[in-house]
C-alpha cells in the first residue's frame, strides 16, 4: 500500500491511567491505504493506548489522509547559463513507455525563445553582444564583427555550421540593396547551435527599428531519465534532488524560473516532479 501523511487540527493527545498526558505529533502518524498507523519511540512506548485512539479518530474523520501527498522530485533542471533569459526555457515530457517500470522511456522537448523588440542597427550589437554573454541582454545569439549600420530584411534564418567552423551562424541580409546587415552566431560552439533559428520581423524603415526573435528547439525521443542531461547539455544542466537520485519525471511541461541579470546573475531552475 502507498504511505500517505496524516492530517488533523493538531497533535493526537490523550491521558494515560496515571494522569500523564501524551501528545503524539502528526509527523509520527501516517496512513497505509485505509489503515492509520504511527511510528517513533513515543508511539512504541504507548502503542496499546494509541492504536485504538488513532483508529477512533480516523473513524470519525478527525484524522484523515492527505488527498495531495507531497510530490517526489525526480530531478533538478537549471539553465546552463545564468540570466533572466533562462526563465524562457521550457521542458516537455511526453509519450511514456513503461515497459520497464523501473526505467521508463519518454520523449523530451526543450525550447528557449528570446524576444528583442525596438532594436535599431546601432543597438542590436549592444543588446545581444559582440561575443557570447557580452550584451546587455545576452541570449541564444550574438552579433560578431563590426557594428551594424543597415536594417535587416524580414524573414526566418536558421543557423547552420558551415565549412571548417565549429559554430553555427546565419547571415541576415539587408532590408534593401545587396549584402548582409549583420551576422548572428550561436552562443556556444557545437552542433546543437544549429538548433537555433532567428526571425526578423516588424521592420519599420521610417523609425529604423525591427524585432529579432531567437528560438532554440530540440526533441529527443524515447530516452531515459539518466539521458536528459547529456541530450540537452547545450542549454540545461540536470542534477539529482538533495538526498536522492535522478528518476523518471511526470508527464507535463516545466518552465524554469528564478533567472536574474543582477550583479551576481542567477540561473533559472526548477524541481521536476516525479
Amino acid at each position: 500500500m502507498a504511505r500517505t501523511r496524516a492530517l488533523a487540527n493538531g497533535p493526537v493527545e490523550l491521558t494515560d491511567s496515571s494522569g500523564k498526558q501524551i501528545s503524539l505529533p502528526l509527523t509520527a502518524i501516517f496512513f497505509d491505504g485505509n489503515a492509520v498507523k504511527a511510528e517513533g519511540d513515543l508511539y512504541t512506548a504507548n502503542k496499546a493506548l494509541l492504536d485504538p485512539w488513532l483508529a477512533y479518530l480516523a473513524a470519525i474523520g478527525w484524522l484523515f489522509p492527505d488527498a495531495q501527498p507531497p510530490v517526489k522530485t525526480a530531478m533538478v533542471i537549471a539553465a546552463k547559463d545564468p540570466g533572466s533569459n533562462g526563465n524562457f526555457i521550457q521542458i516537455v515530457f511526453s509519450n511514456f513507455d513503461e515497459t520497464d517500470p523501473n526505467d521508463p522511456k519518454f520523449d523530451t522537448t526543450v525550447t528557449e525563445t528570446n524576444l528583442y523588440t525596438g532594436l535599431t542597427p546601432p543597438t542590436v550589437q549592444t543588446v545581444l553582444g559582440a561575443s557570447a554573454g557580452s550584451g546587455t541582454e545576452p541570449g541564444l545569439v550574438f552579433v560578431p564583427g563590426a557594428a551594424p549600420t543597415d536594417l535587416p530584411k524580414a524573414g526566418s534564418y536558421p543557423l547552420t555550421v558551415t565549412g571548417a567552423n565549429t559554430f553555427a551562424a546565419a547571415d541576415i541580409p539587408k532590408d534593401s540593396g545587396a549584402g548582409n546587415a549583420f551576422t548572428v552566431q550561436a552562443k556556444a560552439d557545437g552542433a546543437d547551435g544549429a538548433q537555433t533559428k532567428v526571425e526578423i520581423k516588424d521592420v519599420d524603415t521610417s523609425a529604423s527599428t525591427f524585432t529579432l526573435a531567437a528560438n532554440w528547439d530540440k526533441t529527443a525521443n524515447q530516452i531515459t531519465s539518466s539521458q536528459v542531461g547529456s541530450n540537452f547539455a547545450y542549454l540545461i544542466t540536470v542534477a539529482a534532488p538533495v538526498g536522492g537520485s535522478i528518476s523518471a519525471p511526470a508527464a507535463g511541461t516545466i518552465t524554469l524560473n528564478g533567472g536574474s541579470d543582477a550583479a551576481s546573475a542567477a540561473s533559472a531552475s526548477a524541481a521536476v516532479p516525479g
